[in-house]
């Protein structure tokens, strides 16, 4: 076994032995990399992140590997670019291709996909990739920014950056009639626009709080339907309220061998226990909040992926 190297260990090795042992750790830490992305192709195949309680890929990343947000994005994205275009992961292994400039290559091409009526080909993708290879992060942007099918102005997409333990830099773009208006309240209030942007969203965290107190007094007056009437695609509000109550806004799934709970919070969906197709009711024992993710994999487990992918060709 290889002695492991100390802090005295290094000041004893060579100018030769220190240069020749940087470039073999450094070698060694891409190949891994590349082997990581080999294990995260069949972890997306198999949705093995999902059974485990997490709603994304992205999630598992961070959570369970401990990479920061930026070291998963850019890992998930090569992967998903390597797995669409087998010969990127020569390139990156060879140092043609950083992992950063696939991930930008491959952000590109899914936005693409969202804008242009014609998305590049993979005889493109391919010509595009060789034309970034050797490129720097600077040079890359430039080369999608020609070939882009955004019109012209459009707005970055938001972002959030953490720049202290208790100050995060927020991003996003707005109308010449928002700054204006903006403008006239810091005349009139000498206030920051840091403070207005609080005294807004407090503003209206207690109209939406107002409004959902509302709905629960309206639903605790209602009467749940009878189970006749619960055989339905159709969900009522009042069951709706009361899973809703139940989960706290959250995914329901639990990994069955931890029991680990998903925290997804974001785009939550009612997943019928029993399948509606195969006869089960829309009521408040058959229903469960899940995260779009877990009711994909209930809906596998219960008609099949071949079947899914009729609803959800990226299956």
């Amino acid at each position: 076994m290889k002695e492991k190297l100390t802090e005295n260990n290094f000041k004893n090795l060579s100018n030769t032995e220190l240069w020749n042992q940087t470039k073999v750790v450094a070698q060694n830490e891409k190949d891994a990399t590349l082997i990581l992305l080999d294990y995260l192709i069949e972890v997306e195949r198999r949705r093995l992140f999902a059974e485990k309680s997490y709603s994304s890929l992205f999630e598992f990343v961070v959570k369970e590997l401990g990479y920061s947000e930026s070291q998963a994005a850019e890992r998930i994205n090569s992967m998903r670019l390597i797995r669409e275009i087998a010969e990127v992961k020569t390139h990156i292994q060879s140092g043609d291709l950083s992992l950063t400039t696939a991930s930008q290559i491959q952000r590109f091409f899914k936005a693409e996909k969202k804008i242009s009526a014609q998305p590049p080909t993979l005889k493109e993708k391919v010509a595009l990739i060789s034309e970034c290879r050797n490129q720097s992060k600077r040079e890359v942007e430039k080369i999608l920014l020609e070939k882009s099918s955004a019109p012209v102005g459009t707005p970055p997409s938001e972002r959030q950056r953490l720049i202290s333990k208790e100050l995060t830099e927020l991003k996003f773009s707005v109308s010449e009639g928002v700054i204006q208006k903006l403008q006239e309240l810091q005349n009139l209030s000498d206030q920051s626009m840091a403070s207005i942007f609080e005294a807004g969203l407090e503003a209206l965290i207690s109209k939406a709080k107002a409004k959902n107190e509302d709905k629960n007094k309206k639903a605790q007056n209602s009467t749940l339907p009878a189970e006749s009437e619960t055989y339905s695609r159709y969900i009522p509000k009042a069951i709706r309220q009361e899973i809703w109550n139940r989960s706290g806004g959250q995914c329901e799934y639990h990994d069955p061998h931890t029991n680990k709970r998903c925290v997804s919070r974001f785009r939550l969906e009612f997943e019928h226990c029993e399948p509606f197709a195969w006869g089960g009711k829309s009521s408040l024992e058959n229903l469960l909040h899940y995260c779009r993710m877990h009711n994909q994999i209930a809906a596998i487990g219960s008609f099949g992926t071949d079947k899914m992918r009729e609803f959800v060709p990226s299956l």
